[in-house]
């Protein structure tokens, strides 16, 4: 005996889509309520250039790093390719061994090789993505604040805001209160400062 099965109507929807509207539904009142924050990370400075700035990356920075520091005679080709299985871990701590290796050959966070390096890696990036560019016009349209874990300037560039630190206490409050649209750099940014200079270990 033949079981039918019963199909489901046209107009049903999967639980994905009702479990995705509920979730768009959510975020539209957390906007309207003034509770939303969007945090910004790496893969959006990737996106927006296209993926053709490795060193916009986390990982990508911290390679850089490395070749800078080898260039500058900071780091020897054998140390390099020594931290080499590091760079390609898949675990955390890995990664961030690398990253203070790299970062105290370099003089961070206060040296002038250090504060060289990032303006060499950051100051010329520009967005080419436009229609990233426009999702993130449309965010700043909302009124929605945005904060960055990223050292570059490419939000500054797309939204003309003013990029701000933590280690400034006054504008950072007046972040929080929505006196001023800003972008928030939570990890430091590139160009803040002698002494506020971000740190390759996050």
């Amino acid at each position: 005996m033949k079981t039918k099965l019963k199909s489901k109507p046209a107009s049903a929807k999967s639980d994905s889509q009702m479990d995705n509207q509920e979730a768009i539904t959510r975020l539209k009142d957390s906007v309207k309520c003034g509770e939303l924050v969007v945090i910004i990370g790496s893969g959006v400075s990737m996106a927006l250039t296209n993926g053709k700035i490795p060193s916009l990356s986390w990982i990508g920075l911290i390679r850089d790093g490395f070749n800078y520091g080898v260039k500058k005679q900071k780091i020897t080709a054998d140390q390099a390719k020594t931290w080499e299985p590091q760079l390609g871990s898949k675990d955390i701590d890995d990664l961030l061994c690398a990253a203070e290796f790299a970062s105290r050959k370099l003089d961070a966070p206060q040296g002038s090789l250090y504060a060289r390096w990032l303006e060499n890696v950051f100051k010329t990036v520009k967005p080419t993505n436009e229609a990233m560019v426009n999702a993130l016009v449309t965010l700043k349209q909302s009124n929605i604040p945005i904060c960055t874990l990223n050292y570059d300037p490419l939000l500054e560039h797309v939204l003309g805001m003013d990029g701000i630190n933590l280690t400034e206490k006054n504008k950072v409050f007046a972040w929080f209160r929505r006196e001023k649209a800003s972008i928030l750099h939570l990890h430091g940014s590139w160009d803040n400062g002698r002494y506020n200079a971000p740190y390759l270990r996050r």
